[in-house]
């Protein structure tokens, strides 16, 4: 069933993500990723490498509401897989430190000089 409302947090989110503004973490569950708002929890995860689910928790740690990708249609280009995919991608870079982690491997390395 469409949900228009999620379709346009995951828009949202995914251009929050790109701009850095959404704090993602890692979970106990590897696929899936977080992110803690005022009153509100986000949940992104990879159920298959073809699917991604979003889930909204309230502060009490209920479920609101939650969608699969094949459930949105989203404004950005190529819809919601691709959104969610990417979105994944720079979320999962940031909850897991990947570009401090290369950065700190490079000075390691040197200047290659």
């Amino acid at each position: 069933m469409e949900n228009p409302k999620l379709a346009a947090i995951v828009d949202r989110l995914a251009a929050k993500t790109r701009d850095g503004e959404v704090p993602w973490e890692a979970t106990e569950n590897r696929n899936t990723l977080q992110a803690a708002f005022s009153n509100w929890t986000v949940r992104l995860l990879q159920k298959t490498p073809s699917l991604f689910q979003i889930s909204i928790y309230n502060e009490a740690g209920l479920l609101l509401d939650s969608a699969t990708d094949e459930d949105l249609t989203t404004s950005v280009q190529g819809g919601a897989f691709t959104t969610m995919n990417h979105m994944y991608n720079l979320a999962r870079r940031r909850a897991m430190g990947v570009d401090q982690a290369l950065d700190s491997f490079l000075a390691e390395l040197g200047s290659g000089e």
